[in-house]
């Protein structure tokens, strides 16, 4: 039984399965009637023609059939028809397969952009590290050329304070052969020999060691002596002006050589000499300035020790020991004349 509610929808004829044609099936002639609830059969002008009944279905139920929902049924798509993408369960959302593409790039981006920070920050630090090295390696340059030039600083400075050190005793032995004891009737002083030629040596004295010889009439002569010699000498030339006197002797002796630079304060010297008469005495001192056109040196001196030498570490004559001061409590305050006053006055250097 058809429905007049159903009317509208229905497609096929519950009976036989054929489609209805404007609301009525074309074999068992059904039409709906507009004003009752059950569907009639009107004769067909075939109706008396027995037709094939298709799906025949069970007996008709008095009730009416309650009429089944719509389904609605998407429209097929071509084949060749581009599909649209679907979305996953969440709408919002791209399907998985076409959206990781897109997230793989970026990350391959970032990582990239990461990894060239990474490496500008390595040679960053490496550059500065370089730079860093570089910088300790001036300053230790530096240092060490301080430490080198301190260390020779102090070494000049050990050996002037040193005095002669350990070329005390070479630089003794080397004068020790040049310098005599000058004997008078009135006292003893030292001597030196200045230089050597023909058969004769010409030694340097003070002359107020000579001084009562020179003045008194008579020969001008004095007794020159080393351990082992005794030799008569003659005074042949006086400075009174400035202390000095020549004695030559007829012997070839060894002569001393002069310095020919200036002394300067701090440096080392020796004196030799005969204190008290005690022949080749050595005493040490260093240069302690300079006074009244004399050089003030701190090596004792005693009586028998004028005209003796003053030497430097090379032993090169500077001087001629002359005087010293005396006092209570006085002590190293000696004099000598400057070597270069010799040369310009008594004799030719």
């Amino acid at each position: 039984m058809i429905t007049q509610d159903t009317a509208e929808s229905q497609r096929f004829c519950e009976r036989c399965g054929t489609a209805l044609a404007g609301g009525r099936c074309p074999l068992h002639g059904f039409d709906v009637k507009t004003n009752g609830s059950t569907l009639s059969s009107v004769a067909s002008p075939a109706a008396n023609t027995p037709a094939p009944i298709h799906n025949r279905t069970p007996a008709w139920s008095s009730a009416p059939a309650e009429p089944s929902p719509p389904r609605w049924e998407p429209a097929p798509v071509p084949r060749d028809e581009p599909r649209p993408p679907r979305r996953s369960s969440d709408s919002s959302s791209w399907d998985s397969s076409r959206s990781s593409a897109p997230s793989s790039k970026w990350v391959a981006v970032v990582a990239a952009a990461l990894a060239v920070v990474f490496m500008i920050a390595l040679i960053a630090d490496h550059l500065h590290f370089q730079s860093a090295a570089d910088a300790d390696h001036r300053a230790l340059a530096k240092l060490d050329q301080r430490v080198s030039d301190q260390l020779a600083a102090t070494n000049a400075l050990a050996n002037k304070v040193g005095g002669l050190g350990t070329d005390t005793a070479a630089v003794a032995r080397q004068v020790l052969p040049s310098v005599f004891t000058i004997d008078t009737p009135d006292g003893l002083g030292s001597g030196w020999v200045v230089g050597s030629s023909g058969g004769n040596s010409t030694l340097i004295t003070d002359y107020h060691v000579v001084q009562s010889v020179w003045t008194n009439s008579g020969a001008h002569t004095v007794q020159v002596k080393q351990e082992g010699k005794n030799l008569t000498g003659t005074i042949t030339k006086v400075d009174k002006g400035d202390d000095l006197a020549i004695v030559t002797v007829k012997a070839t002796l060894t002569a001393l050589p002069r310095s020919t630079t200036d002394a300067q304060v701090g440096d080392a010297v020796l004196v030799v000499g005969s204190p008290l008469g005690l022949s080749g005495t050595v005493a040490n001192g260093i240069v302690s300035s300079f006074r009244n056109g004399l050089i003030q040196f701190s090596a004792p001196i005693s009586p028998g020790d004028s005209g003796g030498p003053v030497v430097n570490r090379q032993g090169q004559v500077i001087g001629v020991a002359e005087s010293k001061l005396v006092g209570s409590g006085v002590e190293g305050l000696s004099f000598a004349i400057p070597i270069s006053t010799v040369c310009s006055t008594v004799t030719t250097c």
